[in-house]
């Protein structure tokens, strides 16, 4: 192609990659989109902030507390 071009193919890949750069940079970006992370398609349950400071101080309490002194 490049010798019926009366080119070198240098020159040829060089056009070749600046149409396909230019037509790239043209096109719209995907709009991003959030995965849909609903477990069986309901909606997650967020705990009542008044209850926030109560769910810290459990969860602290349960770090701290050794695995085998929370076997029933």
């Amino acid at each position: 192609m490049a010798h019926s071009r009366q080119t070198t193919l240098r020159a040829l890949i060089e056009e070749g990659l600046r149409r396909i750069l230019s037509e790239a940079s043209n096109q719209p970006k995907p709009v991003f989109k959030l995965k849909d992370a609903r477990v069986h398609g309901q909606e997650m349950l967020l705990p009542n902030p008044r209850d926030w400071q109560q769910l810290e101080e459990d969860h602290v309490i349960s770090r701290n507390i050794p695995a085998f002194a929370r076997l029933p």
